[in-house]
């Protein structure tokens, strides 16, 4: 198993979630950032540790056909099929959050995203994994994610790219799959 994050086996009422635990990476250098720079934009984010949180902030710049920064860990096989929820505690401003998904290494085949609009205030977003859509080149296919998928994800992420311009700032406390 890859170190790109520290998870945890929990019991639930019974149940085995898969909990990350972001205090186990003190200096955030388990995530990686990717700026639409990759293609031109002016778009920056960055990530760090801080206080047991992942925080991802930046500016999402529409300028040169840019528009997205996004943070995911390191590449890894995940089966996540025998999960049917996810729960991320989180507080958002500036920009609708993506919470990602991905099959591929390859970044114009198709990808996974459940939103997450941005409260100020510590939240818990809950929904179901089966809700989660598929997205190719930032489009909506109108395809979701399915059991056989999810046991054979590839990495994990967040993604700032509803196409507006202006500073954003996510914390995330956790991500607890059930």
């Amino acid at each position: 198993m890859n170190h790109f994050l520290t998870i945890a086996l929990i019991m639930v009422l019974g149940t085995q979630a898969l909990m990350i635990d972001f205090g186990n990476d003190k200096d955030g250098s388990d995530w990686y950032i990717t700026n639409d720079g990759v293609m031109g934009g002016l778009s920056q984010g960055k990530a760090i540790i801080l206080e047991d949180k992942l925080v991802f902030e930046g500016t999402v710049s529409l300028k040169n056909n840019g528009g997205f920064t996004k943070v995911d860990c390191s590449y890894q096989k995940m089966d996540l099929s025998q999960f049917s929820k996810v729960k991320i505690r989180a507080k958002g401003s500036g920009h609708v959050a993506g919470f990602r998904l991905d099959l591929h290494q390859r970044f114009y085949l198709p990808n996974y995203k459940f939103m997450l609009t941005p409260t100020g205030e510590w939240k818990e977003y809950e929904f179901q994994l089966a809700d989660v859509k598929e997205y190719q080149m930032g489009k909506s296919t109108g395809y979701n994610l399915t059991k056989e998928q999810l046991a054979n994800i590839i990495r994990m992420g967040f993604i700032m790219s509803n196409k507006t311009d202006g500073p954003f700032r996510w914390e995330i406390d956790y991500i607890k799959f059930e």
